[in-house]
């Protein structure tokens, strides 16, 4: 079952991308939680399927328009654990951003149920039981 949830997470992903918000609730559970980085100061917990519309409105307010691009997927049974590349540009300075981030992924009968995101590598192994000594320290080797 965890590779099939690795796939739902890319297909989520990809629905994102594509702009098709529709097709990428259509992978979250009606009671998701989207949790922020919670080293941010206004780091907020969002619920459902509104709340995760919430959650990306508010990231399009500093963002616009952003695109996802997964580097790496680990495949931890109900929970995949992602770096990716957040691409975007900045609505009020037009400043290009180009930030790794991680997100851990829960997954209940090939549905997301939470989504945790982290500006760091040591939160996201952290939340995941994992650490940089089980061999994920490359993780924060920069990609060309």
């Amino acid at each position: 079952m965890s590779q099939e949830n690795v796939e739902v997470v890319r297909k989520a992903i990809e629905a994102w991308n594509s702009g098709d918000a529709e097709a990428a609730l259509a992978y979250a559970d009606p009671d998701i939680e989207v949790r922020e980085d919670p080293t941010l100061p206004d780091a907020e917990v969002f619920h459902g399927t509104a709340g995760l519309l919430a959650s990306v409105a508010k990231g399009t307010e500093v963002l616009g328009k952003v695109r996802y691009e997964p580097e790496e997927f680990l495949d931890l049974g109900e929970r995949v654990l992602i770096v990716l590349r957040l691409i975007g540009r900045g609505t009020h300075s037009g400043a290009p951003v180009d930030q790794r981030i991680c997100q851990l992924w829960t997954l209940r009968n090939g549905r997301v149920v939470c989504l945790e995101s982290f500006f760091h590598l040591a939160h996201a192994l952290d939340a995941a039981g994992l650490s940089q000594d089980d061999g994920y320290s490359s993780w924060l080797e920069p990609r060309s």
